[in-house]
Order: C-alpha cells, then structure tokens, then sequence
C-alpha cells in the first residue's frame, strides 16, 4: 500500500491465527497487521466505526450481512466476487468488486481507496444511502405485500 500508514485488523477467530501472525511477520508487516480475535457484537461495531475501508476477502459466501453493516456505517467495500458479494457491492459507487485471491488487486484497491480521502468518504456515503433505502420500513412492507398478492394470484391461476 504504497507508503502510507494503514493497519489491517482482521476481527475474528480461527484455525489459521497463528500462521496468518507469522506471515505478516515474514513479509515484515507484523507493526501493521492486527489480529484482535473474536469480540462481542457491540466491539465490532466500534472498530466499524473506526475503519476507513472494509475488506470482505471471502473466498465462497452468499449474502454476508456484514457487506450492509459496513455500509451502514458509511464505509466503502473492497469484496470478493463470488456468491453474492458483487449483488451486494456498486462497483464503484459504493466499494470495489476484486476476483478471488487476487492480492494485488486488493491492494491496488486499498491503495487507491487510501489515497483519497474524498472517494472514501463519497462511497460510504453512497453505501450508507444504499442500505438506509433498501431497508426503509414502507418500502419492505410494500415488498411484502406485493410478494404475497403475487403469490395469491398464482395460486389461483393455477
């Protein structure tokens, strides 16, 4: 990431800790990698609201709910495009779609997103929008009742 000051902390816990802590010491990044575990949901929440960029690095996954929860909280999300992360991400507008286990592309992403303080700050914005409007209690409701009167009018054509 160039040479500018970031530090990834990856939240959570797992078989693989320990050799992701002796990898980011072999590739002598360990002062910039964190690993702070597992943490209760309200914890997660702070560091959210601490972060510049979220990373969702997933190499299968569907509809993670953390993609609308970092957006929520106005972050831009660099994501993986597999199940349905790149649904859930505006290339572009909201956060960044990168092939699976593509390392430089995340970085290059990183990179730029780091680099511009004003394109964070614009594509969190458009995420925060986003997940505000998808999730607006009349719009939801609406979506429902449509659902099921769709769902009357099959069966009775049927």
């Amino acid at each position: 990431m160039g040479d500018r000051e970031a530090t990834l902390r990856l939240i959570g816990d797992g078989s693989d800790r320990a050799a992701l802590q002796a990898l980011a010491g072999e590739l002598g990044v360990a002062g910039r990698v964190e690993l702070p575990g597992s943490m209760p949901s309200e914890r997660v929440v702070d560091e959210l609201r601490d972060a510049a960029v979220f990373v969702i690095a997933s190499r299968m996954d569907t509809s993670p709910n953390v993609i609308s929860e970092a957006h929520a909280m106005g972050l831009p999300v660099v994501g993986t495009n597999v199940g349905g992360i790149p649904e859930m991400i505006e290339e572009g507008v909201d956060g960044h779609v990168v092939d699976r286990d593509d390392a430089g592309a995340f970085a290059a992403r990183l990179d730029a997103l780091l680099a511009n303080p004003a394109a964070i700050r614009r594509m969190g914005e458009a995420g925060r929008r986003k997940v505000v409007g998808e999730n607006d209690p009349d719009r939801v409701a609406r979506a429902h009742v449509e659902f099921f009167r769709k769902i009357r009018e099959d069966l009775r054509a049927g």
